[in-house]
Order: C-alpha cells, then structure tokens, then sequence
C-alpha cells in the first residue's frame, strides 16, 4: 500500500508540470496573438489609466500618427494630448464608463507639432491587474473630413450656382415681360413724348434711374435734339424739350455716335467733362447709360438713363437697354415716317388751298412778248438768276409785269416742281401779315384756336413772291429782312425755328 500511495503520490507529482503547461501554452498563444494584434493594427491603440491619468501602452500606429516615440507618449499626461478638448474628452469618458464602451469623431488628436488631427474614437473599459482602464482605438480622418469638406463646398457652389441661375432665369422673364410692354407702348402711344413716357414707365420695374432722356439726332447741324425728358427739374441743367445739344458739348454723345454702342459712365464726378456732363453732374447725376438709336444702319438719336447713385449700371444692363433702344429705334423711325408723310400732307392740303390755279407742269417766256432791248435785257438776266437760290429784287410799276417775271424766275429754276407761293402785301391787314407770312402757334395769341402754317413755311423747297412790299411797315420789313438772310422761320408763339 505504500508503494502504492508512493506510485500514486509519485504520479501525481510527475503530472503536475504537464497540466500546467498545457494550461499555460493556450493562455501564451492568446497573448502573442494579442500583442501582434496590437502592434500591427491599421489603427492607433492607447491603453490609458484616466484614474492616473497617464497612459499605460500605445501601438506604433499611434507614435507615428501623433509624431512621438513611444516613451515620450507614455510619459505623456493625457490632460496634455488633448488639452482644449478636456470638456469634451470628459464627457466622452464618462459616457463610456456608463455603457461600457462609446463612439465619436467629434474630438481630435494633438500632434507633436502641435496641429490638429481629426479622428474617429471608440473606447472600452477594461480591467487590467485589478485596476480600470480603457482600450482606446483612434482612427485618422483628415482625408475622410477633407473630402466632406470639398463635397460640402461643392454642394453649397452648386447651391449658389442654382440660385443665380434662377434669380438670372427670373431675370429673363421679367426682362421679356418689359420688352413685351415695350412693343405695346410702341404700338399704343402716338407721340414721342407718349412712347418715351410708357417705355421709362415699363423700364422702372426692373432698372433704376433717376434722369430719362430721348434725343433725335440731327446730321446737318450735327447735334442732338432733345425730344423727351424723364425726372424732375432735369431740364433745369440740359434745357427743355426741344433744346439742340452739340456733339461738341458732350464726350460720352459724341462716343457714342462714333462707336455706335453703348456707353457706361461709372461715375461723373471721376471723369472728364464737358458742359453737358457738367450739367448732368449739377443735376446730381453720378453714374450713366447711354444707348445709340440704331434702324436702317443710321444712328437715329441716343436713350440716356441717369441715376444719383455711383456704378449703378452694369454691362448686363446696358445689353438689355440696347434690346430696348433697338425697339424704341424702329418706333421712332416710324413715327419720323409718320409724322413726314402728315406733314407732307398737310403741306399739300395747303398748297391746293392757296395755289390751286398757280402751279404749273411747264413753263417758258410764251407770257412774255417783246423785242425791246430792254425787254430782251430783263429775260437774259432771268436765265441768269433762276438756277440761283438768291433772293431777287424786282422794281416796277404796278401793271408792268412782276409777277410775270417772278413766274419765269421760278420755272426756269430747280424749284419748278414746288410751288410758287404769292402775297400781296398791300391786301393783308397789318394786324395779320406777320401770322399770314410766319404762321402761328395754337394759342399764341387771342383767335389763334390752332396752328397755322405760314406762307414762308408753305413755300419752303418753292418760292414765294412777295408782291408790294414796299406798303409793310419797316418793323416787318426788318423781321423780313432777318428771314431772307438766315433762311429760317420762327412761328409766332414757338420757341424753335
């Protein structure tokens, strides 16, 4: 029996060591294929005592994301890893304590150099020889929030993007919507001062301005008369409607009429000026917009939009306004048409009324018998002057033969196709010559119920035989005398010639 108990006793002795090291070799194969887990993970592990505060083991992963060794991290704080974030890392701890374990990217890492590394956290608690520690895993996001960060600037461009093509579409629309009340005004509005009206009206809703003016240019005087005006007390500065402004007056007409495009003037104050953008400038005006009125290939005239404030307008503007002012050319052009032919009409309307047995297809010396010298003398001198556009003083007695002669004048000239307008002087109340001579203005006077064209306006392109001039009186004969040199005619009660 005591063999036995000693074989049993020896046995057991000799099995001892065998058990223990079948329980050992499992437990050091976990270990080794924990730290191989540890020190080649892709993510950077921390292996911290927050009661401590201290870290007690970190990866290589982590000394190299953070740019330390791994002595100097472990002699690190944790307080100073992440010394602006503590509330947060506080938070984030306690919660982990709570549940066991936790998640954010909210915080960052601290580098060595100081910077900022965004990363993704997740933590559990541990015990480790009986003290609590947490497993922390920190992954590197900066290329993940880098990528967030383009994707959100390319979501809040493509953002702007929409919204300036809809405010730019919103634009359009309205843009269409105010040429459309254009071409109504055209087709609605019967005079310029009406037309310009609608148009400044319809132009209001989508552009500002502050002075609105329509010109109508003039090739032969080479200026620009005003036709209508938009704002107050504008014609203070540029003179009324009517007033003819000289292409020499004014650098941004004159640039336009050159390049036939339009012109932006930031700011007046900035520029060079002559007296009209002085003017414009006294007026307030600061910045402007002028547009050439363009049909046929013709600078008709110029639209001039003015505001008080600096660089209102911008090249999308002035485009838009160029759509406008090409309309408004073909209204004008139209309307110069218009009101050609009903002048014309009315001219013709008065000729019937006044020379309905004086005009003539044809016309010689058959009138005019005789083979006197002098008689001969006076017929050569006639061919001598009717191709002339000079004025021509025929002396005689009444019944000798003036009127025959002023007939031959006119049909031998180049005005043989317009009428020969005639006036006898002596049979006119003196009260009425100058009205029957330079016409009248509705209201110039008391009587004058409407415009009357006057007999030196009727024979304009014609001639007109003034016959007894002499019975004037010398005041008239003066203003007469004015009219023959300039040749231009002022109706009694108008302001233009």
């Amino acid at each position: 029996m005591e063999k036995i108990e000693t074989a049993k006793g020896q046995g057991m002795a000799s099995e001892t060591p065998e058990a223990d090291r079948g329980r050992e070799e499992p437990l050091r194969a976990s270990e080794e294929r924990s730290r191989k887990i540890f020190e080649h993970s892709n993510d950077a592990i921390f292996v911290v005592d927050p009661e401590r505060d201290e870290i007690l083991d970190v990866n290589p992963v982590a000394c190299r994301m953070l740019g330390y060794s791994r002595g100097e991290l472990l002699s690190l704080p944790i307080s100073e890893v992440h010394p602006d974030e503590m509330p947060e890392l506080l938070a984030f701890a306690r919660s982990v304590y709570e549940r066991g374990s936790g998640w954010t990217d909210e915080l960052t890492c601290l580098t060595k150099s100081g910077s900022r590394l965004p990363a993704e956290i997740s933590a559990s608690v541990i015990e480790i020889e009986g003290r609590i520690c947490l497993i922390v895993m920190a992954r590197d996001i900066s290329a993940r929030k880098r990528a967030e960060a383009m994707l959100q600037q390319h979501a809040a461009a493509l953002e702007r993007l929409v919204e300036e093509r809809t405010a730019e579409l919103s634009r359009s629309r309205e843009q269409y919507r105010i040429l459309l009340e254009v071409n109504n005004a055209i087709i609605l509005s019967l005079t310029r001062e009406a037309l310009f009206q609608a148009i400044a009206q319809a132009l209001r809703s989508v552009i500002d301005f502050d002075r609105g003016m329509l010109t109508l240019y003039n090739p032969e005087k080479d200026s620009f008369r005003v036709l209508a005006l938009e704002g107050a007390s504008l014609s203070d500065h540029l003179g009324a409607v009517g007033t003819d402004l000289s292409r020499q007056a004014s650098i941004i007409i004159g640039r336009v009429l050159e390049e036939r495009r339009p012109v932006l003037v930031g700011d007046l104050s900035r520029e060079r000026r002559l007296p009209a953008e002085q003017a414009l400038l006294g007026a307030g005006i600061r910045s402007i917009v002028v547009l050439p009125l363009i049909a046929t290939g013709e600078v008709l005239g110029t639209l001039h939009l003015g505001s008080r404030t600096p660089d209102r307008y911008s090249e999308a503007d002035a485009g838009f306004l160029q759509e406008v002012a090409n309309q408004l050319a073909l209204a004008v052009e139209n309307m110069k048409a218009y009101e050609e032919i009903a002048h014309l009409k009315r001219r013709l309307q008065e000729e019937n009324v006044y020379l309905r047995e004086e005009i003539q297809t044809d016309y010689n010396f058959e009138e005019l018998i005789g083979e006197s010298r002098a008689l001969k003398k006076v017929l050569r001198t006639v061919e001598t002057v009717a191709p002339t556009d000079t004025t021509v003083l025929l002396l005689g007695e009444t019944g000798t033969g003036k009127e025959l002669v002023a007939r031959a004048i006119h049909h031998l000239g180049r005005r043989k196709d317009r009428a020969l307008v005639k006036v006898n002087c002596a049979a006119l109340p003196s009260g009425l010559i100058e009205s029957e001579l330079f016409g009248h203005e509705k209201g110039a006077f008391t009587g004058a119920l409407s415009r009357k064209i006057g007999r030196f306006e009727l024979a304009d392109g014609g001639t007109i035989f003034l016959d007894e001039i002499a019975e004037m009186s010398l005041e008239l004969q003066s203003k007469l005398l004015r009219v023959l040199e300039s040749g231009e005619v002022r109706r009694i009660g108008s302001g233009k010639n």
